[in-house]
């Protein structure tokens, strides 16, 4: 596999932990249970958004 193929491979694999991130958030998982599943840290859950994203998808929850 050369490294382009990788590099985009690694980016789509970025993508998805994103939106997973974004969904747990939208159904009222924290930001430190997000990380804990994720075996990260709170902060880098939070560093992986521009400021209020996550805030945003917290108001989406879902019933």
């Amino acid at each position: 596999m050369d490294n382009k193929k990788v590099e985009q491979l690694a980016g789509d694999v970025d993508a998805i932990k994103k939106f997973m991130v974004i969904d747990l958030i939208s159904r009222g998982f924290s930001q430190d249970e997000v990380g804990k599943l994720m075996g990260a840290d709170q902060s880098t859950v939070s560093k992986m958004f521009p400021g209020g994203i996550l805030k945003k998808a917290r108001s989406l929850k879902k019933a």
